[in-house]
């Protein structure tokens, strides 16, 4: 577009100057040949906003000329300025856009954000109900990854802001109309996640001993297993993956978070935490008093594991998804976070690694 409204403008000011030239006066070329390159100015303010700036800016330097009596030979320049003028003012304003959008969704490599899985986080196999699973919430994630048309537009603005600069400033609808959308933060942050820390409603319940707990104690699992892939795929949010190109490029990244309590029918969640694999020597919870939420537990403190989530995670590690345990109207769930297709890439993984798990404390309604 920048190219079409150049040459439209550059038309213009030939015509202007021609016109100056043989007939001596400025204003009225200026105003002639403005409304025919601009055929209606209020339509072309909207077809070709530069356009539109130059012919006016041409009609204030004839104004200008003409008051102060000056050579046919100064109109040139002063016409030339008025040309630079509004195209110099536009592509600033349009270059330091660029260079917002590209600080606001940022490029960023995942390599020393996210440490690779340790192989002895990886089961032997998984069980078969977690594979059922985990194909499960592959499907879901793939499903809101690939998202509408606009999830899909976000996508290419991103590639397009950050490895195609060039042809998405030429090509800006700031130079005009065209068939490419804007590339504006509205539009990059459209169905991203601006939501506050979520409180967690209660306390985790840290005194559990397995004298305490009954390993043949039933509960409606289905319902448990129901909530953990809702958390899952509320914490991890497809649709806010961004562009990832492979670990070390990734565009737009929106952080791993809750928007939500977990809830199920008959249940009622008192506590979430993350027990974290990946950073430290060895596994931690992460203490918070809001529900996990990756960029405020990057700095908050943890804990270790006590022995109902030391048992559970042993669990995990062995292939199994779940690690539920109770007594009276109290549950305790360890639930696997494990690497679907999806994850690979930023988490140089494996699918099915054990990337992490939620550490739940329920109790019945």
């Amino acid at each position: 577009m920048l190219v079409f409204a150049l040459t439209i403008s550059g038309v213009l000011l030939i015509a202007v100057n021609v016109s100056v030239w043989r007939s001596g006066h400025a204003l009225g070329a200026s105003v002639a040949w403005g409304i025919a390159c601009t055929v209606v100015p209020c339509f072309i303010m909207l077809v070709l906003p530069p356009v539109f700036w130059h012919a006016v800016a041409l009609v204030g330097a004839s104004l200008l000329w003409t008051k102060c009596r000056w050579s046919r030979a100064a109109f040139l320049p002063l016409s030339l300025l008025a040309t630079l003028i509004p195209y110099g003012v536009l592509i600033w304003s349009l270059y330091n856009e660029n260079l917002r959008l590209r600080e606001l969704f940022p490029h960023e490599s995942m390599e020393a954000r996210v440490p690779a899985p340790r192989p002895d986080f990886r089961p032997p196999a998984l069980s078969s109900p977690a594979l059922k699973r985990l194909n499960m919430v592959e499907a879901r994630v793939d499903e809101k990854d690939r998202g509408g048309v606009l999830h899909r537009w976000r996508q290419q603005s991103l590639v397009r802001i950050h490895e195609d600069t060039l042809h998405a400033f030429v090509n800006s609808p700031g130079f005009g109309v065209s068939r490419m959308p804007n590339i504006s933060e509205a539009s990059l942050s459209d169905g991203l996640r601006k939501d506050p820390p979520v409180p967690n409603p209660g306390k985790q319940e840290l005194t559990w001993s397995p004298g305490q707990w009954d390993d043949g104690w039933a509960t409606d699992a289905s319902g448990l297993h129901e909530l953990h892939q809702q958390s899952v795929l509320d914490f991890v949010y497809p649709e806010g993956f961004g562009v990832v190109k492979d670990r070390r490029n990734v565009y737009g990244f929106n952080a791993h978070q809750f928007s939500a309590v977990p809830r199920v029918e008959r249940w009622k969640t008192q506590a979430v935490e993350l027990v974290g694999v990946l950073v430290h020597a060895q596994p931690v919870v992460y203490v918070s008093a809001n529900l996990p939420r990756m960029d405020e537990l990057r700095k908050a403190p943890t804990r270790a594991l006590d022995v109902f989530e030391a048992a559970g995670l042993e669990a995990l590690r062995k292939g199994e998804d779940f690690y539920i345990r109770g007594r009276e109207r109290e549950t305790r769930m360890l639930g696997a976070v494990r690497a679907v297709a999806q994850c690979t890439k930023c988490h140089d993984c494996e699918r099915g690694d054990l990337l992490g798990a939620f550490s739940y404390t329920l109790t019945r309604k």
